[in-house]
């Protein structure tokens, strides 16, 4: 498993707000989410969200449209960082779009939320922090809702309430014909620091 480290200069709480004062008339709940996940991401620059720049552009349009007319307020350091970074190396950039399309592959409706919703957490999985916070979430309960509101199908399997990053890796060792471990938790394989020594749990 990848990681790349990253790092940010502006106040993710601050970038919040100012989105969902710019809120359309959407599923609160899923502005909340992308609030969260763009506020922690968004100035560590465009490739930390894993969005293309058109992407990027449908989703504020349909969920922060005012954001678009006002102007995101990144550093033009950070922003400057975003689209010209270089893009993730063959390997890291595979293991994304595995990972995402895993996902869909259990999502619950055919929406394009969906595929930016898949795309910004299977991105997020490279980093070293625990998912729900690489995300910009408040808790792990928040991931839990994302989870099972798009992607119902993989939250009823992860039934023994596993992390979500080794619990998506495992399913891609399954896809893969790969034999995975047998513990049902990580932190009681004795291999943790092969696969997942970097995570903090």
């Amino acid at each position: 498993m990848g990681h790349v480290p990253v790092s940010s200069d502006l106040t993710p709480a601050a970038l919040y707000q100012w989105l969902l004062d710019r809120q359309a008339c959407c599923n609160i709940f899923d502005a909340h989410v992308f609030a969260c996940i763009l506020a922690r991401r968004l100035p560590l620059g465009l490739a930390a969200v894993g969005l293309t720049p058109p992407e990027l552009t449908r989703l504020l349009a349909r969920y922060f449209p005012a954001a678009l007319a006002d102007g995101l307020p990144l550093s033009a350091a950070a922003w400057a960082a975003g689209p010209s970074a270089p893009p993730l190396a063959p390997l890291l950039a595979a293991e994304v779009a595995d990972l995402a399309a895993l996902m869909l592959d259990h999502r619950a409706l055919d929406a394009e939320e969906e595929g930016w919703m898949a795309t910004m957490v299977a991105r997020a999985c490279l980093d070293t922090a625990p998912l729900w916070d690489a995300l910009g979430l408040p808790g792990r309960r928040d991931l839990n809702a994302l989870m099972q509101r798009h992607f119902p199908a993989l939250s009823h399997r992860n039934d023994g309430n596993q992390g979500w990053r080794p619990f998506l890796y495992r399913l891609l060792c399954l896809d893969s014909g790969l034999i995975p471990c047998g513990n049902d938790h990580c932190t009681d394989c004795g291999a943790g620091l092969v696969c997942l020594g970097w995570v903090e749990w």
